[in-house]
């Protein structure tokens, strides 16, 4: 999605991709919690590979944040907020949807 708004709008990118950063960022950490007995927020079986993953993803997520910091907004409080919310309630819909049984299961 951020990719695309590259493309598109590139003045909204960063606020496109901030609340992917975000959302991604703290779900990595729960992960990592539960992996290091520190906190049983989530349960389940994590492979190596998935555990790779969640490294990767949360460095980029920190990378992310971390460039966000540096930019300089060309857009408007009102636009950037409505963008960052909308987006942040997409991915949030779409990690919701990937639990029911008819994506879950495949």
């Amino acid at each position: 999605m951020a990719c695309c708004s590259a493309f598109v709008a590139p003045v909204a990118t960063a606020w496109v991709a901030l609340p992917l950063f975000a959302f991604w960022l703290p779900l990595m950490a729960i992960i990592w919690l539960y992996l290091l007995g520190i906190a049983h927020l989530i349960s389940g079986y994590f492979s190596p590979i998935e555990i790779a993953m969640t490294i990767i993803v949360g460095a980029a997520s920190l990378i992310g944040i971390a460039f966000f910091a540096r930019f300089k907004s060309h857009l408007s409080a009102m636009t950037a907020v409505i963008l960052f919310v909308g987006v942040a309630a997409l991915q949030y819909g779409c990690f919701v949807l990937s639990f029911s049984p008819s994506i879950a299961h495949r």
